[in-house]
């Protein structure tokens, strides 16, 4: 204990967050942020997401939710996981009594090199968790690595150590216990809480229809290959039940975004039926699109028009 008050700590392998514009983390990072002093534990949570807290109450009915053996509907189904929770507590120090690394000692002084001051440390922080990027809309995500400490929040079974957390931030709470004489910090705690972005979607789960799926929509991706992957079919009906969960008004899928495909229990209980039971009525003045609007509203009206491509204007 001695030696380490005492002497340089630079041989320790520290926690270490890095800010990235990709989810996946491989691309070039934006800011780095390296602790003090690692934390003293780290806690994190994971679980399986309850039906009756996901989209499966969503509809005209909750049927879905009947529990196993009755007669109200089919079993509620696994919808899939929950994302995964961390957050632990560390220190940062400038009185003197923690050693700090040579490449970090600017962060816990000011600009004149001799006043101590955690300022410049808490500020760096900050910036790497909580900063802004233009690109992804919102805040960056975070790789944390720390020997072999944090969970794998990819799920793949190839990568090896160091254990990799990749996620966004969720909390931070500093509390600045120490001040110096002129009014600079030099003690704070400081307690992170990070939630994984890739665990969900990333789960290998197979390709069947009764859970739901999450998916990252990669550049070439068509809505017909995931339905007919996922589903065992591609039709137009098919696919404009799966736009219509996701709130889209066709079939075009965006590189980089997430699409939902709900378990078919779900497609069949709620959505499906919109485009079997279609009722079109014969064409007065106005043309067929114009009464579907009418009937069912403009976006409805998009996507019955995708999946029963009518001629229209035509004896």
């Amino acid at each position: 204990m001695g030696s380490f008050f005492s002497g340089s700590d630079d041989g320790i392998s520290r926690l270490t967050i890095t800010s990235h514009k990709k989810l996946t983390c491989t691309d070039e990072k934006v800011n780095s942020f390296e602790v003090q002093m690692n934390p003293e534990n780290v806690e994190y949570s994971f679980g399986i997401e309850d039906p009756e807290g996901s989209n499966n109450k969503k509809g005209k009915n909750n049927s879905l939710l009947a529990t196993p053996g009755s007669s109200g509907g089919p079993p509620a189904v696994f919808s899939g996981y929950q994302k995964m929770v961390m957050d632990f507590k560390f220190y940062a120090d400038a009185t003197g009594i923690v050693p700090v690394k040579d490449s970090m000692k600017e962060q816990f002084f000011l600009d004149d090199k001799k006043t101590p001051s955690i300022r410049k440390h808490l500020d760096l922080l900050q910036n790497t968790v909580y900063g802004y990027e233009p690109e992804v809309h919102g805040p960056p995500y975070l790789k944390l690595v720390w020997g072999n400490i944090f969970p794998d929040t990819g799920n793949d079974n190839k990568e090896k150590k160091p254990a990799v957390f990749k996620g966004t931030l969720e909390s931070c709470t500093v509390k600045i216990v120490l001040f110096s004489l002129k009014g600079e910090p030099v003690k704070a705690e400081i307690n992170l809480k990070l939630k994984s972005e890739i665990a969900p979607e990333a789960r290998p789960m197979g390709n069947s229809p009764d859970i739901t799926h999450h998916v990252d929509i990669s550049h070439g991706d068509k809505m017909t290959m995931h339905c007919e992957r996922i589903y065992g079919r591609y039709d137009s009906k098919i696919c404009s039940a799966v736009a219509e969960y996701n709130n889209l008004i066709d079939w075009d899928l965006k590189p980089e975004s997430k699409m939902v495909f709900p378990s078919i229990h779900l497609l069949n209980q709620e959505y499906l039926d919109n485009y079997e039971d279609m009722e079109v009525r014969p064409l007065d003045e106005q043309s067929e699109y114009e009464q579907m609007v009418e009937l069912i509203g403009e976006k409805r009206a998009k996507q019955h028009f995708k999946a029963f491509p009518f001629k229209t204007g035509e004896a």
